[in-house]
């Protein structure tokens, strides 16, 4: 089992997903919960000043709709192949987010036949 963080371009998933066993997992939340998050965690000095208007001009940057793209390749394999594609909201609190990825590794190592460690 490999698992490859921060996919963002369709050249980076392309290979991928003609292998058998390779699976997507997408973290999908709103703009507003983006926005949100990113203002509260102020990772960066002007985060915490970031405007809607400016988020959403970041939000339309290349690399943003690069992940975009990337998904549409994935779901438009999905429609003519097996599916490959998980995906889980991640607009509320940490342990939703955690008990949503549990249960699809829990269905994926059912599928797969493997354990999950603790």
């Amino acid at each position: 089992i490999a698992v490859a963080d921060g996919i963002r371009e369709p050249g980076d998933i392309r290979n991928l997903l003609r292998l058998r066993d390779f699976r997507v997992i997408y973290l999908d939340a709103s703009r507003g919960t983006r926005f949100g998050r990113l203002k509260n965690r102020g990772e960066n000095a002007d985060e915490r000043e970031l405007t809607w208007e400016s988020f959403l001009e970041a939000e339309n940057h290349k690399n943003e709709l690069a992940i975009d793209a990337t998904l549409e390749l994935v779901k438009d394999f999905d429609a003519q192949s097996s599916p490959k594609l998980n995906v889980i909201s991640n607009e509320g609190l940490a342990e939703d987010l955690e008990r949503s990825v549990e249960a699809v590794l829990r269905g994926l190592a059912m599928q797969y036949q493997f354990n999950l460690a603790k």
